[in-house]
């Protein structure tokens, strides 16, 4: 079964710092040239990581192979119990482009009697879908604080992340409402359209942050997993 519409392709700079708190970088974007302002109130987002047994997701990351994916499910607000809207995310990256696809699951409870693959297979997803799906298994949990901010030309939106943790899944129920294993790093996100780079250069000029290539997916296999 063919995809009904192309899915738009968009870049993505990722950047970090331990140097600044969350007050400080928030206020390098908003006294940025490029005039940022809030686009969405600041909330916790929450993703359910999946890999292969022998983590080709993660490893094709590493080695910066051309077409990757990973694949998550994705939920806004509290960690546990009732989750309404619970979305199944996979992001495609070519060469220095991405796309994310995004598929509603039904609504269902985050606990210790979680079953992942339930929730997979109750979702209307297309039928070309379930062999990429059908090879992964959940990996990792991880959750952090988002902030929203768009430029004043609406061209370039930039997201900062903080109070990331991440939970290993599966094996010992109790995991799930373990304490986390916290990240002490900000992590900002400039994304922007295909056509607009010359302007994104500029911005990131002036961004006092470190590129950075690796996902927060990579960081969480890296702390829980030792890599």
């Amino acid at each position: 079964m063919a995809e009904s519409a192309p899915i738009p392709l968009r870049y993505e700079r990722k950047f970090v710092t331990w140097d600044l708190d969350v007050r400080e970088a928030e206020a390098v974007i908003r006294f940025h040239p490029a005039v940022f302002r809030e686009a969405f109130p600041p909330r916790f987002v929450n993703n359910l990581y999946f890999d292969t047994p022998s983590f080709d997701h993660y490893q094709a990351n590493l080695r910066g192979v051309a077409e990757r994916v990973k694949c998550r499910i994705r939920w806004y607000g509290e960690r546990l119990g009732p989750i309404a809207r619970p979305t199944l995310e996979l992001k495609r990256k070519r060469g220095l482009v991405g796309s994310k696809q995004g598929y509603a699951l039904q609504p269902f409870a985050f606990d210790e009697s979680f079953d992942a693959r339930g929730a997979i297979e109750k979702a209307e997803l297309p039928a070309w879908l379930a062999p990429e799906l059908a090879a992964l298994r959940p990996v990792l949990i991880n959750r952090y604080r988002r902030r929203y901010f768009l430029s004043r030309d609406g061209r370039y939106r930039l997201t900062l992340d903080s109070e990331l943790a991440f939970w290993p899944t599966g094996g010992v129920a109790n995991r799930l409402i373990a304490r986390g294993t916290g990240d002490p790093r900000l992590i900002v996100e400039l994304k922007f359209a295909i056509g607009d780079d010359v302007g994104a250069a500029r911005i990131a000029t002036r961004l006092p942050f470190r590129l950075s290539r690796n996902s927060k997916y990579v960081i969480g296999v890296d702390t829980l997993y030792g890599g």
